[in-house]
């Protein structure tokens, strides 16, 4: 067993032990800065090019360049106050498909003493985050190096940000809406709700740059085309544990992509015990009234990034129902249909078909993905539906039998 899986065990143990300890505060707007961020050349350099120029980084400030050769590196000179935040998102451009490349991130102090250290590699666009809490107030640097390849990039300061406490949980009150970061995979946000018994709440997060969030959804699609023929996805059957199963493998494809865009997970606790849990969202009916703890995290990814928390409370569910039956039209019973959102592909219902073949789900209106598989070792199948009232479906599973 890893080392992060057994701190993860042992923190759900103490978890409802440090529950007394936490400290729910009203949330505080903030929001990414309304910049115009500059786009790199298109070009590439020529190799005699001179490297980008050393200049200072404003908060709230943006800047784009590129390298020309290996081995090139700029400075950012940036003042902060002691304990300021600053979040530096940096976006890496090659210059043809196929293209690769590695860039050196280190945040100095005035002496030149290394601070933070980072080193990213990428396919032919990848981001990096960093976020840097200032210990004392003076002058420091954001140095990049094109340790491998050249690129274009841009590079975005924001300080519009706060770092809550570690045991400080956020109360939304009656927002639908928050943004937020996380600074690094072992980062978690907390929010709350307060919700009534019988009160249902759609919750979504996502990638709050639309640049990311298309980066996101068209990995996400290729990970999913990519397991649909294996008997793996049949076993797990949670495209969120697929993420994760394919970035912990051999390095390959799948690493590059994975690694280019968080993959957000959700959670919500009452009491200090996980009642529900999911990927980029989560549908929970309140069996009682209470608050209710969000918590935000990222699966399977060493660095974190900005994201965007949405509340929808009673959302209007349309009805799926029909029957699933063989291809010589007889009814199939424990076949097992799971509803992807797309083009997220959050799972957002799982039903069983009965002795009849019939099932119903209820499910916001949108665009899914149905997955149909019986059996642990039966292919899964993949069909497409549009909601937008209540829909009968009905499905055929042309391998029922496990094969």
């Amino acid at each position: 067993m890893s080392t992060r899986a057994l701190l993860t065990i042992a923190w759900m143990g103490l978890a409802p032990l440090l529950a007394a300890a936490d400290r729910v505060v009203p949330y505080r707007e903030q929001a990414p800065s309304p910049l115009a961020v500059p786009s790199p050349p298109t070009t590439k350099a020529s190799p005699g090019e001179l490297a980008p120029e050393n200049s200072p980084l404003e908060r709230n400030d943006a800047v784009a360049a590129r390298f020309a050769t290996e081995g090139q590196c700029v400075s950012y000179e940036f003042e902060s106050q002691a304990g300021e935040l600053s979040l530096f998102e940096l976006e890496s451009f090659g210059y043809s498909r196929g293209w690769e490349s590695t860039a050196g991130i280190r945040i100095l102090d005035a002496s030149g003493q290394a601070l933070k250290e980072v080193v990213r590699t990428g396919g032919m666009t990848y981001s990096n985050f960093v976020s840097f809490q200032a210990p004392k107030t003076g002058t420091y640097r954001y140095e990049l190096c094109a340790r491998e390849e050249s690129f274009r990039y841009s590079l975005v300061r924001h300080s519009g940000y706060f770092q809550p406490d570690a045991d400080e949980i956020m109360h939304l009150g009656q927002a639908d809406q928050a943004e937020s970061f996380l600074a690094d995979a072992w980062d978690v946000r907390r929010f709350a709700i307060d919700m009534k018994p019988g009160e249902q709440v759609l919750i979504r997060v996502g990638a709050l740059r639309k640049k990311h969030r298309n980066r996101l959804l068209g990995t996400r699609a290729q990970v999913l085309a990519s397991f649909l023929s294996d008997e793996l996805l049949a076993q797990l059957f949670d495209l969120d544990s697929l993420l994760m199963q394919a970035r912990a493998g051999s390095p390959g494809r799948e690493q590059l992509l994975l690694s280019s865009v968080p993959f957000h997970g959700l959670r919500l606790v009452r009491d200090g015990r996980v009642i529900a849990s999911a990927g980029s969202m989560l549908m929970h009916t309140a069996d009682r009234e209470g608050l209710y703890q969000i918590e935000v995290s990222i699966n399977g990814l060493s660095e974190g990034g900005l994201f965007s928390l949405q509340i929808e409370r009673d959302p209007e569910l349309h009805t799926v129902s029909g029957r699933v039956g063989d291809l010589d039209d007889d009814a199939l019973q424990d076949v097992t249909l799971r509803f992807l959102s797309e083009p997220d592909l959050a799972a957002l219902a799982q039903v069983v078909t009965g002795v009849d073949g019939t099932y119903e789900a209820r499910l916001p209106a949108g665009d899914y993905s149905v997955l149909l598989h019986k059996g642990l070792n039966s292919r899964v199948e993949r069909v497409r539906t549009r909601v937008r009232a209540d829909t009968e479906l009905n499905l055929v599973c042309s391998v029922p039998d496990g094969r």
